[in-house]
């Protein structure tokens, strides 16, 4: 494992089980982060021209903030 990994998987277990315990104690779970929901949205667009824009800045955004480590993005046989 690489030592700048290890922080990261420790920042996702802690947010995890805060998520747990928030809906355990009757909590809203959070929302989606922005950039996550910006992917998700483009689905919406019925122009195909627009929709192609619009996962193409929300791509740019979401490999722009992983470079800068602003977001980990692992799969569950990495978890």
């Amino acid at each position: 494992m690489r030592t700048r990994s290890l922080p990261h998987f420790t920042c996702c277990v802690a947010g995890l089980f805060l998520g747990i315990v928030s809906l355990a104690n009757g909590a809203e779970p959070a929302r989606r982060p922005a950039l996550f929901q910006a992917v998700t949205d483009c689905r919406k667009l019925s122009q195909d021209a627009a929709r192609l824009a619009c996962y193409d800045k929300a791509a740019a955004g979401l490999d722009e903030a992983e470079a800068k480590g602003q977001v980990v993005v692992i799969d569950r046989d990495q978890v």
